[in-house]
């Protein structure tokens, strides 16, 4: 018994080296664990997005946390690149945190923006906050996002 949870903790602490905090997207796209993140990106509402291109989002920055074992995140991450491809908003105005099953990066950043739940989202302007989608976007995630600007 005790070579097995010694084996566990093995495999998760080689698992949080790799895969658990601030990532690159290219490193997540590429990581077996977030493969889901390679597939096809979903449709988005052409009516919300024609109002969401007429917003200067450039001068806004998103902390998007996510979990790549999470069944939320493998539904909203890929609909938020979807949105970011179509907005051309630049990768260097995204930061991506992937937190492990506590919910816990090394860095611990989640707890600094009271992140309790995957994905969240968390849009800057500026420094300030102004609003975040937190694990759930009904009706989609770019018909929330529009109601935060």
């Amino acid at each position: 018994m005790a070579l097995f949870f010694l084996f566990i903790g093995c495999k998760s602490t080689k698992m949080q080296a790799n895969l658990f905090g601030e990532q690159d997207f290219a490193k997540l796209t590429n990581n077996p664990d977030c493969s889901w993140i390679n597939t096809p990106l979903p449709s988005l509402d052409s009516t919300i997005m024609a109002q969401l291109k007429e917003k200067d989002l450039e001068k806004y920055f998103f902390k998007v946390y996510l979990g790549c074992w999470c069944s939320d995140s493998k539904h909203l991450v890929p609909a938020f690149e979807a949105i970011r491809t179509e907005l051309a908003i630049p990768r260097t105005r995204i930061q991506y945190i992937s937190l492990n099953e506590d919910k816990e990066s090394p860095s611990r950043s989640e707890k600094t923006d009271s992140v309790a739940y995957v994905p969240t989202f968390i849009v800057y302007d500026g420094d300030k906050e102004i609003g975040r989608i937190v694990e759930v976007a009904r009706p989609n995630l770019e018909t929330v996002l529009l109601g935060l600007f």
